[in-house]
């Protein structure tokens, strides 16, 4: 029998500890009075954890193009294609490609950045906030602008009042988290799909449901995500708020993109620090939220 299990299985698994890594680390760098890039152990750490979040989610929505081809027998496709995505196209392309159209709005985003990092070596950067409601921790993926500057990559961070900019965590972690499960409705709802379209009698009887018992460990860690300040970088405030709703048993959750929020926070007296790092061969350095060219 397979056991459709989208919560409960080793991809999502992966997925919750990596954003548990990357919450813990978040939280406790951005009381630090100082500056957390004194602690050259604490930003590799942060980087580490990050690039497996990332790289766990991009891994899901692949794992799910596995649990779409379990449902198919091997023989209709005889010659041998490596990736699930492109053997499922064969067999049945039209319920793959309505799959890959509604996920698209957050995979095609998604896979630029793992891609950027796993196959260009492109390199986290971190960057801090300091307002006086507190710090806001983020970070930019490094890349090279047309005329050759370094500066935050243009394919991932666009422009904001013609400054480069960042992603801060408060918000990158609650984003991320609604498009997992934004990612796990559909692969749910492609399997029913599939099930129905196939005929496929023993599993029809068996219909997946879409509430399910939530695992103590990971209603807390979206619970503790849910519960990240929305102080963002004041860029990201058009981009659209995420919203995690959790009732007050905790037993229910409601994940909202882009939600019905809207903060009109402003920045009078602030201080940004951030880290880079020379590569001995460009010469001009464009930071994320500073307007002029650092030469």
């Amino acid at each position: 029998m397979i056991l459709f299990t989208i919560i409960d299985n080793l991809s999502s698994g992966r997925v919750f500890k990596a954003f548990k890594k990357t919450y813990d680390e978040v939280k406790v760098l951005s009381t630090y009075d100082d500056s957390f890039f004194r602690n050259k152990k604490s930003t590799e750490t942060l980087s580490e954890n990050l690039t497996e979040l990332l790289n766990s989610l991009m891994s899901f929505i692949d794992d799910g193009y596995h649990l779409m081809k379990c449902l198919y027998p091997t023989k209709l496709v005889r010659k041998k294609i490596i990736f699930a995505d492109k053997w499922l196209e064969k067999v049945d392309k039209k319920i793959i490609a309505d799959y890959k159209k509604r996920i698209s709005i957050y995979k095609d985003k998604l896979s630029i950045i793992v891609n950027k990092i796993k196959h260009q070596h492109a390199r986290i950067r971190f960057i801090e906030f300091k307002i006086s409601k507190g710090n806001i921790l983020g970070y930019f993926i490094e890349g090279v602008s047309a005329s050759g500057v370094i500066c935050p990559d243009p394919e991932i961070h666009k422009k904001f009042l013609n400054m480069d900019t960042a992603f801060s965590f408060n918000r990158e972690l609650k984003y991320h988290l609604c498009y997992f499960y934004f990612i796990a409705k559909n692969i749910k709802d492609t399997l029913e799909s599939i099930i129905i379209k196939n005929d496929l009698k023993t599993l029809k009887s068996r219909k997946i449901k879409e509430t399910f018992h939530i695992d103590s460990k990971i209603l807390e860690i979206c619970y503790q995500i849910s519960s990240l300040p929305d102080l963002f970088f004041f860029d990201e405030y058009n981009k659209g708020i995420p919203e995690i709703k959790i009732n007050s048993k905790r037993n229910n959750l409601e994940f909202i993109f882009p939600s019905q929020i809207h903060i009109n926070e402003t920045f009078k007296n602030f201080k940004i620090m951030l880290l880079t790092k020379a590569n001995g061969v460009s010469k001009e350095y464009q930071l994320p939220y500073f307007k002029p060219e650092i030469r």
